[in-house]
């Protein structure tokens, strides 16, 4: 079993939804309303920790339901850095998120942030996370 879910029906539903009852003006939006965001973090099974690869969890998601380490520039042009997530695993549960620092060959990804279910941020662009390991207790 994969540790990486696409959400894509649940997400594109979403999207499709938001942009009719906004009138098609999703389209080009730079912000999500708050209702928006509370429905797309929503989308978040209990259990999951989702990225998405745009602020205000815009995007196609991805969810992530066991202990793992993720590399988010391998996932396609666009997810790197990452924009915005939703730590709905158990509570307690953390993930911790890395920058990539090419000068440094040894060690190139670098803590940057440690959430702890849960929690949402719809816009952590500012961290500038590459990579993510969910429930790193879990991989001792």
């Amino acid at each position: 079993m994969s540790s990486l879910r696409k959400n894509g029906k649940r997400s594109l539903a979403l999207l499709a939804g938001a942009a009719l009852a906004g009138g098609g003006a999703l389209m080009g939006a730079t912000s999500a309303t708050a209702e928006e965001q509370q429905g797309a973090a929503q989308d978040c099974a209990y259990g999951d920790l989702c990225l998405w690869p745009e602020v205000d969890y815009g995007g196609d998601p991805v969810a992530f339901f066991e202990c793992t380490w993720f590399d988010i520039g391998d996932h396609g042009e666009g997810w790197a850095p990452l924009s915005s997530f939703n730590n709905n695993q158990w509570e307690g549960t953390e993930s911790v998120f890395y920058t990539w620092d090419e000068n440094n060959p040894d060690e190139p990804f670098q803590e940057v942030y440690r959430s702890v279910a849960p929690e949402a941020i719809p816009n952590v662009e500012h961290l500038d996370i590459h990579a993510v390991q969910t429930c790193p207790a879990g991989l001792k």
